[in-house]
């Protein structure tokens, strides 16, 4: 008896939605990461360090153990906004951590000093991530634009009929053959063929 399958279903459904099966973990990981993070500096913001160094003073001693000595540090606006720019050799810290005696200050300042002395040192990685900065800046700017939008389907036209199973394994041009009449179609529809032959 010939075999008969049908393009669309659960299969198609899978195969047209794998782009937001896979795209929810990766939200919801880094949903999660956000949460941790700002999580764990609110809990430690409220510890003090036993030195009493604030978050600038963490820097540049982190700075000057690695005979780092021309990076400017400057407080910024905004929370978690810390960063260290290598465009003008700067370290700008937030306001909860410029000032702040926290081991959550220390923590963060001593992170953007860390690459300061890694851009100093002309660490490997670092020239690699130097390299793929303005990507990641477009990327991150237009993500929540573009995350939403399916990308290129591949789905066959609706008006497909039955093929074989022989059929089925054969050219796309083959498999997205349309039914008779239909303005998709691109040649006539193949033949049942006995699912017993596979040549």
């Amino acid at each position: 008896m010939p075999y008969y399958g049908y393009y669309g279903g659960y299969g198609d459904f899978l195969a047209n939605n794998i782009y937001c099966i896979l795209l929810i973990p990766v939200l919801l990981l880094s949903l999660w990461a956000q949460a941790q993070v700002s999580g764990n500096f609110k809990r430690y913001s409220g510890v003090a360090n036993r030195r009493r160094l604030t978050g600038a003073q963490a820097a540049e001693a982190v700075l000057r153990a690695h005979g780092v000595y021309n990076v400017a540090i400057r407080p910024c606006s905004g929370n978690l906004t810390d960063h260290y720019d290598p465009r003008d050799n700067s370290i700008s810290l937030s306001e909860n951590v410029y000032n702040s005696t926290s081991i959550a200050a220390v923590g963060v300042a001593a992170h953007e000093a860390g690459h300061a002395v890694q851009y100093a040192e002309n660490y490997g990685p670092v020239r690699l991530r130097t390299a793929i900065i303005p990507a990641t800046q477009i990327g991150s700017k237009f993500s929540f634009i573009l995350l939403p939008l399916p990308p290129p389907l591949c789905t066959p036209p609706t008006c497909l009929r039955p093929v074989s199973r022989c059929a089925a394994m054969a050219t796309p041009a083959r498999r997205w053959t349309g039914s008779p009449g239909c303005p998709c179609s691109t040649q006539p529809p193949p033949r049942p063929i006995n699912s017993t032959h596979w040549t």
